[in-house]
């Protein structure tokens, strides 16, 4: 019986440290959905956002782990908003890297790798 209590306590503990690891992240409310690859062209498809309030998504060049210039932005409302369009004027070189701001704040980042299939 000692065996199974322990057991028990010990998966609780994995569990709540799990969630304590995860919680920052998503206790803010900003995120970007799991897509990590776009196709290079001078509109970028981002498939969901989802953000606390509305802001700004911002899209900078991004090279050997370098943010670069900004290549285009939209405005989102506070919620889910899924499947943006952000014009770049034209297909980026390199990868690109998406930048979410919520009442002046940076919330969320994300790194694209662009592919030229």
């Amino acid at each position: 019986m000692s065996k199974t209590i322990f057991a028990l306590v010990a998966a609780a503990t994995v569990g709540a440290a799990t969630f304590a690891a995860a919680e920052p992240f998503n206790s803010t409310g900003n995120y970007f959905g799991a897509s990590q690859t776009v196709m290079s062209s001078s509109v970028m498809d981002i498939d969901l956002v989802t953000t606390s309030g509305a802001g700004t998504v911002s899209i900078y060049d991004y090279n050997k782990g370098t943010q670069g210039a900004l290549l285009g932005m939209t405005t989102v409302n506070a919620g889910a908003n899924a499947d943006l369009r952000i014009n770049l004027g034209v297909p980026p070189r390199n990868d690109v890297i998406a930048v979410l701001t919520v009442g002046g704040e940076v919330t969320a980042i994300q790194e694209y790798d662009v592919t030229t299939r």
